[in-house]
């Protein structure tokens, strides 16, 4: 023998390096690159035909060789190398780093390599906090809105894209920074989040759209703030006969600052009490308790007049603003029931004397002075008689008083007694 075929061409294993496939990246479900890795002894010389085992991590994300096995053993070849090329090695279902380990046999540790499972592309999106939040308008939500973007495995999905519109703001919406949409990416954690957006002016329910892996809505909701308007509804001047309901019940409108309707809002009634014009609500009562409803009403409850006539004021208010508010009010008079004289009764003077004028009071049925009704004072054509300004009759419209006056009328030129007719309708009396 040579002296250079007595010696061993390699040592023993000692060292293991890997050439290819360290820190590799590949989607779930998808193939990674082959791995190779090259084995020398203490001397540096590559060492052919050792047996090399790749054995897969039993962790959560983890991967798996052809014939679903998670480890193969491979020797290495002519120049000490050993590639997985024909094993193919795949990520399975869940993303994250995980380690492969290379063993050779004699050599004592395992030689590491790292791989990670990248999640595939989002098609979940899901709303994990922040949803259906309300919040007094003009005000913060109280809390961010956070959303999660994932694959069809489960896996968080970050560089997503998240595009959040709420509705224009004529009617109840919320803006993001003052905007109406807000675009974003996902976070390395799959989640995208929004500083809790800010209430709009208008009160009500709605729904903010997102765009993203998957379309989806939310519900948000503006309440009415702090009660600031508080206002009649028409009419705010009003009359009915006395002893007769009032056409319309009254009613206020109860909002905040921005016209919002307070619901839920107590508001009183109020009508004079005593021996004065005035009317009752339910029961015959003098006050009446009401509450604003969805639209910010509170409306009375029938309001009846009772028997004296006259104006007088309906006041309304509510605990939750110092503003009192005026109905103005007239009970008026019913329909003329009496006539009377007044004055310039039993009158005697010399034949073509002017007199005293005449004048009667009309009063309805509760003695009530009825003003503007037309009165025919009538006096006789022939014989002792009298004339207005010429004429045996004049009409006159009484004041507000109740009462009817002639101007001052003449005596005729022939003596004796005779009666004065004054009328309204039906309803007659005299002046003798």
């Amino acid at each position: 023998l040579s002296l250079h075929d007595a010696l061993p061409i390699f040592g023993n294993a000692s060292n293991v390096a890997i050439v290819l496939g360290d820190k590799q990246f590949a989607e779930v479900s998808h193939a990674f690159n082959p791995l190779t890795v090259n084995v020398t002894d203490s001397f540096g010389n590559l060492v052919r035909g050792s047996a090399v085992t790749f054995s897969v991590a039993a962790t959560s994300a983890s991967g798996i060789f052809d014939g679903n096995t998670t480890s193969i053993t491979l020797p290495t070849n002519v120049d000490g190398t050993v590639s997985t090329s024909g094993y193919s090695l795949t990520a399975n279902t869940i993303a994250g780093a995980w380690t492969l380990s290379v063993v050779v046999q004699g050599i004592t540790s395992p030689t590491l390599i790292t791989l990670t499972n990248t999640p595939a592309v989002a098609n979940q999106l899901t709303l994990i906090n922040g949803g259906d939040q309300t919040a007094t308008v003009a005000t913060p939500y109280g809390k961010n809105i956070v959303f999660l973007a994932q694959d069809q495995y489960g896996n968080a999905v970050p560089g997503s894209s998240i595009t959040l519109t709420a509705p224009v703001p004529t009617s109840a919406s919320l803006t993001f920074n003052g905007l109406s949409a807000i675009t974003g990416l996902t976070g390395a954690d799959g989640r995208y989040t929004v500083s809790a957006p800010t209430a709009s002016n208008i009160a009500g329910t709605f729904n903010v759209s997102v765009t993203g892996a998957h379309n989806l809505t939310f519900t948000m909701t503006n309440t009415a703030g702090t009660v600031s308007q508080f206002v009649l509804q028409t009419p705010t001047t009003r009359s009915a006969k006395v002893a007769t309901a009032y056409s319309q019940p009254f009613a206020v409108f109860v909002a905040d600052k921005f016209g919002n309707p307070r619901a839920g809002i107590s508001v009183g009634f109020f009508a004079p009490s005593g021996d004065t014009s005035s009317g009752s609500f339910t029961a015959g009562s003098s006050f009446y308790s009401a509450t604003t409803d969805t639209a910010g009403i509170a409306t009375s409850s029938v309001f009846t007049a009772n028997i004296i006539a006259g104006p007088f004021s309906v006041l309304v208010n509510t605990s939750s603003i110092s503003t009192v508010l005026t109905f103005t009010c007239e009970n008026e008079p019913g329909a003329a029931a009496h006539i009377a004289v007044n004055a310039g009764n039993s009158q005697s003077v010399r034949p073509s004397a002017t007199m005293s004028s005449l004048s009667v009071i009309i009063t309805d049925q509760y003695t009530n002075p009825i003003p503007g009704a037309s009165v025919t004072f009538t006096a006789p054509t022939t014989g002792p008689r009298l004339t207005f300004a010429g004429t045996n009759s004049v009409s006159r419209n009484t004041d507000s008083d109740g009462i009817a006056e002639t101007n001052a009328p003449v005596a005729g030129t022939i003596a004796g007694s005779f009666n004065i007719t004054a009328a309204i309708g039906a309803l007659r009396t005299q002046f003798s």
